[in-house]
């Protein structure tokens, strides 16, 4: 149980990280030139990294705690940060528009699977309380 309560509140931490680090990608994609465009990109790169960091934790605290839905949702996520990251890189190696839209469509997927998992594991929560 205490695994478990370890992996919402990690899992907490890395929606909010994956939603900055969409907002910093956004805002960098309006602004596109100058000093303040490029901290921008360096900001996102570094929530990358983190969301990155923090699906890893969600693997390793999920296969912990013994149920397969954890599981699942957590390793969604923790390829689709990875397939976005790689895709992240690639578009700013070759400017291909391509990777870019594989870039947020892998972050839908990485924000739905992490919301996912807070929603089955508030509900396993109630559902133990119960008893």
């Amino acid at each position: 149980m205490n695994v478990a309560n370890t992996l919402f509140k990690y899992s907490f931490v890395d929606l909010i990280t994956l939603i900055s680090t969409f907002s910093l990608g956004f805002a960098k994609s309006i602004i596109n030139f100058g000093i303040l465009a490029e901290s921008l990109l360096y900001l996102h790169i570094s929530l990358a990294i983190i969301s990155f960091s923090l699906a890893l934790v969600l693997v390793k605290l999920s296969f912990n705690t013994g149920l397969e839905f954890p599981k699942i949702a957590s390793l969604i996520s923790f390829s689709s940060i990875i397939l976005a990251g790689s895709s992240g890189i690639s578009f700013l190696l070759t400017n291909n528009d391509l990777f870019s839209h594989i870039m947020l469509g892998a972050f839908e997927v990485a924000l739905i699977s992490t919301s996912l998992l807070i929603g089955y594991l508030t509900c396993f929560f109630k559902l133990c309380k119960r008893y």
